[in-house]
C-alpha cells in the first residue's frame, strides 16, 4: 500500500481553511438557487401581465407591437431555460464520511488523519467547481435576461396601449 506523503506539520489551520472554503461554496449554491427561482418567478409574472393585457385588447396589434410581443416571449423563453438549467444542477461533493475518519484513527496517526481530511475538503471543492461555475453563469445570464425582459415589456405595453 502506497501512503501519501503529507507535510510534517499540524494540519489544523488547513482543516479550518479548507472546511470554511467548501462550506462557503455550498452555502453560495443555496443563495444562487434562491435567486434563480426568484428571477424565473418574476419573469413568468411579467409574461402573464403581458398576456393579460393582450387578451383584453380589442384592436389588432400594429407591426411594432407584434414584434415587441414576439421578442418579449423569446427573451422570456431563453431566460426560463437558463434558470432551469441553473436550478437543475444538483450533484455536489462534500459529504465527509465520519465512519472512515473514525476508522483511520486506529490505523494512522492524528496528523495523517488531519491531512487526509484536508485532502477530502480540497478534492470536494475542486469537483464542485464546474457545477458551481455553471450556476454562477446561469445567474449572470438570467439577471441580464430579466432586465431585458422588463424593458421589453414596458416598451411593448406602451406600443400595445398606444394603439388602444
Amino acid at each position: 500500500m502506497v501512503t501519501r506523503q503529507y507535510p510534517d506539520r499540524d494540519p489544523q489551520l488547513m482543516i479550518d481553511l479548507t472546511r470554511d472554503q467548501l462550506s462557503l461554496q455550498l452555502a453560495s449554491v443555496d443563495a444562487i438557487d434562491a435567486k434563480l427561482g426568484l428571477f424565473l418567478g418574476v419573469a413568468s409574472g411579467l409574461i402573464a401581465i403581458l398576456m393579460g393585457v393582450l387578451t383584453v385588447q380589442t384592436q389588432a396589434l400594429g407591426i411594432w407591437a407584434t414584434r415587441g410581443v414576439t421578442l418579449s416571449v423569446g427573451v422570456y423563453l431563453l431566460m426560463a431555460i437558463t434558470c432551469i438549467v441553473g436550478l437543475w444542477v444538483r450533484s455536489w461533493h462534500g459529504v465527509i464520511k465520519a465512519v472512515k475518519i473514525y476508522e483511520d484513527h486506529y490505523t494512522l496517526d492524528q496528523r495523517e488523519v488531519g491531512w487526509k481530511l484536508v485532502e477530502t475538503y480540497v478534492t470536494s471543492y475542486r469537483k464542485n467547481r464546474p457545477n458551481y461555475s455553471l450556476k454562477v453563469s446561469a445567474l449572470r445570464l438570467s439577471s441580464i435576461g430579466l432586465a431585458s425582459q422588463t424593458l421589453l415589456l414596458v416598451l411593448t405595453l406602451g406600443l400595445v396601449l398606444v394603439r388602444s
